[in-house]
């Protein structure tokens, strides 16, 4: 579990909506279709998947998708059983997730289509976001394409997050007036133990791409795209209930491409330095 650090009262808040202390209204989803838009697969007793489906906004979540989501894990808690593994992953090559659907949630507070849509998704987006961070389950998020704010904000929480080659990394929030949200000021203030190097990612919602992840610190693994299948195989077969997060993570570690001398095959952590920005 992550232990997030967050603000009191807003802990106290999330805390007992994950413990089943007050109720978290979820609506009827709108079509048939809504209800695909995350696509839920137990591939073993133990090994479980989301898969965000929604390829034509790049995967970006929208109410359905938290609704989705926060159902699924909510089940767990009360039954008080869950898988061992959770994948989190994108459907398509684009993209896991771009952020949050700025469309949607304009057309309901602003075109007057449902005036609540604006505070009930951001609202619902935090307590998923706490309850991926709370959950028994050992979280695997796969970015194999675009992961930007509320994209970052379901996956980068998880232990082990693993980039690709296709990989594009950003908290651009600040670009719309916005601020670095989803746990943004946990995460960005630990990027490579430097609060100087999240500052520069909040502030300027530079982006990093593939393996440079992996030097930022901020995927814990890189591993290219073509050698996926041969992963989930692996923890997949290799996985049962009383797998230790030691074990999980070796299963990763043995399918990750790793370079010996680090750091100093990171372009973009190369440029700011010798720019002075870090």
């Amino acid at each position: 579990k992550n232990n997030m650090i967050v603000n009191p009262r807003l802990y106290r808040r999330l805390g007992k909506l994950w413990a089943g202390k007050k109720v978290l209204p979820v609506r009827a989803f709108s079509t048939p279709a809504a209800e695909k838009k995350v696509i839920s697969t137990y591939h073993s007793d133990h090994c479980f998947e989301f898969t965000l489906n929604s390829p034509k906004t790049l995967n970006s979540l929208d109410m359905d998708m938290i609704d989705l989501l926060w159902v699924r894990l909510r089940g767990w808690k009360l039954e008080g059983k869950s898988p061992r593994v959770v994948f989190m992953k994108g459907a398509g090559e684009k993209a896991f997730c771009a952020g949050g659907d700025i469309k949607s949630i304009y057309n309901g507070g602003v075109k007057g289509i449902n005036p609540n849509t604006p505070k009930d998704f951001f609202a619902k987006e935090y307590v998923v976001d706490y309850a991926l961070t709370q959950m028994d389950p050992i979280q695997i998020s796969v970015w194999n394409g675009i992961v930007m704010g509320g994209g970052v904000g379901v996956s980068v929480h998880a232990p082990i997050r693993i980039a690709t080659e296709k990989t594009v990394f950003a908290m651009p929030e600040t670009g719309i007036g916005f601020f670095t949200d989803v746990g943004g000021s946990y995460f960005l203030s630990r990027v490579n133990d430097n609060i100087s190097h999240g500052l520069f990612l909040g502030v300027t919602g530079h982006r990093l791409k593939g393996i440079d992840l992996l030097y930022w610190g901020v995927a814990t693994h890189y591993i290219d795209s073509s050698k996926l299948g041969d992963l989930y195989q692996d923890i997949i077969n290799n996985t049962t209930k009383d797998s230790s997060f030691e074990a999980v993570k070796s299963l990763v570690d043995k399918h990750s491409d790793h370079l010996a001398d680090g750091h100093e095959h990171s372009t973009h952590a190369i440029h700011l330095h010798r720019e002075g920005h870090c």
